[in-house]
């Protein structure tokens, strides 16, 4: 008797067959005419395998035994291959349940693929027209006797839409809040080693992020990264920054090297979420990355990190990208780390040609406080881009009281743009100061739109 297992070697991202003895999952006090015996002969690719089984009544499995998988694992990689152990393993570890829901369920049989009929006829002769919770006898497998209880009478309504469930057409129907986790949560894992068919493992994937038994769960999800058919990929990263786990981390690492951009980008949004701190030099290498939006996801992950080491890299890319897009997010993330190094090289950006990148520089600027930058501030004022002004002017709000004198000294710049907006920055710091300086601007402002501003500055600052 043999049950052949997947370890999931986390450290390493490598995946490891191997067999061990199957305990016996139940006593052998029931009455023979309770118990079963049926063999199944699996189509895997172009092989086959057989199983013999000996189960109860109750469609709990007591032992099982594989010929083929006696056979030294570099025998059974050679006969089944990588893709072929899969399906077998999750095969064996599918059995326990799916012995249960034939035996509770007769109208699957109806249903159920030709290979799985022995154990169905089986199951209705151990039976002899009797319902199995109906029987004196008690049951022993966990999920067997919360499945006996789940089944009632109520809930026949469900049955059919189950069956669908079980073999693949309406897996998404399990999400419903009347299927409990641990009833959905072996058919996703099932469907997702074991289907031929690309959708049915992304559907599996994909609502494996209901579980929350994510320790059962993860090493079949990280495993299935390295799945032939991109959908699958993709789902299976959205159900991992979902759960957000870092045991996963070497395997989404991996996934960065996807050779489609937008599951590079899947990657690092996972990596983002867990802020594994494995996962930034592979993600300061993503830098290079020749898809400008691979670029700016990898620019916002390392955003995560608050680790000395992403800053002159990040420096390197606001300064000479070729994307604009990808230079704005970066200065927004240097700002955000607030490491100095950062203030020369956003002071450099201020002067650029393009508007939005300036104002994203001027805004990440001021997230430092740094009174040397006001005179860039008070420069920028007088853009003609309306958004570098905003950015300018909120900059100065946020350095408070430190901004009062460069404005007021503003109040006299040649520059209209310039000196209404120091007026009207004046007037939102509130700082009482700056009265007898808007005074006499008064006298000496002859245009009509920084009077009118003058005049509501002063009225506000007096009154506060």
């Amino acid at each position: 008797m043999f049950n052949i297992e997947q370890l999931t070697c986390l450290g390493n991202a490598k995946i490891t067959l191997y067999l061990k003895t199957m305990p016996t999952l139940l006593s052998s006090t029931l009455p023979p005419q309770y118990i079963g015996d049926a063999t199944v002969v699996l189509p895997i690719y172009r092989l086959t395998f057989q199983i013999h089984l000996r189960f109860t009544v109750f469609g709990e499995l007591l032992e099982y035994h594989c010929p083929e998988l006696e056979m030294p694992e570099a025998a059974l990689r050679l006969t089944f291959g990588k893709a072929g152990m899969q399906v077998i393993n999750a095969e064996i570890n599918f059995l326990p349940y799916r012995l249960t829901f034939m035996a509770y369920m007769p109208i699957l049989g109806k249903y159920l693929p030709n290979p799985w009929q022995p154990i169905m006829q089986q199951l209705l002769w151990l039976r002899g027209g009797s319902v199995p919770k109906y029987l004196p006898y008690p049951k022993c497998q966990p999920f067997t006797q919360l499945f006996a209880r789940w089944l009632k009478p109520a809930r026949k309504q469900y049955e059919m839409e189950l069956v669908n469930a079980i073999i693949g057409n309406n897996m998404g129907a399990l999400k419903n809040k009347y299927y409990p986790k641990w009833l959905s949560m072996p058919v996703w894992v099932y469907f997702l080693q074991a289907s031929k068919m690309p959708y049915l493992r992304s559907t599996a994937a994909y609502y494996l992020k209901y579980t929350k038994n994510t320790s059962t769960v993860l090493p079949v999800l990280a495993n299935a990264l390295y799945d032939q058919n991109r959908d699958v990929r993709q789902c299976v990263l959205e159900t991992l920054q979902i759960i957000g786990n870092h045991s996963v981390a070497p395997f989404v690492i991996d996934a960065l090297n996807d050779p489609f951009y937008w599951l590079r980008i899947a990657a690092i949004e996972v990596l983002a979420k867990i802020a594994d701190t494995r996962a930034i030099e592979p993600l300061l290498h993503l830098l290079k990355d020749d898809y400008y939006k691979v670029r700016r996801a990898a620019v916002t992950a390392l955003g995560a990190f608050a680790d000395a080491r992403i800053v002159e890299p990040l420096i390197q890319v606001l300064l000479n990208d070729h994307d604009t897009q990808v230079r704005q997010t970066t200065a927004t993330i240097l700002g955000t780390i607030g490491d100095t190094r950062a203030i020369e090289p956003l002071k450099q950006i201020t002067t650029h040609n393009n508007q939005q990148l300036r104002a994203y520089a001027l805004t990440a600027l001021g997230c430092f406080k740094h009174s040397d930058s006001t005179e860039v501030f008070i420069d920028a004022l007088n853009s003609t881009h309306k958004y570098t002004r905003r950015a300018a002017a909120d900059s100065l709000i946020k350095m408070g009281a430190a901004a009062v004198e460069p404005l007021i000294m503003a109040l006299n710049c040649q520059a209209i743009l310039t000196r209404h907006y120091a007026i009207l920055l004046l007037s939102d710091l509130n700082d009482t100061r700056a009265i007898p300086h808007l005074q006499h601007r008064l006298q000496v402002e002859q245009h009509p739109l920084c009077k009118e501003a003058l005049h509501e500055a002063i009225q506000k600052l007096q009154f506060a």
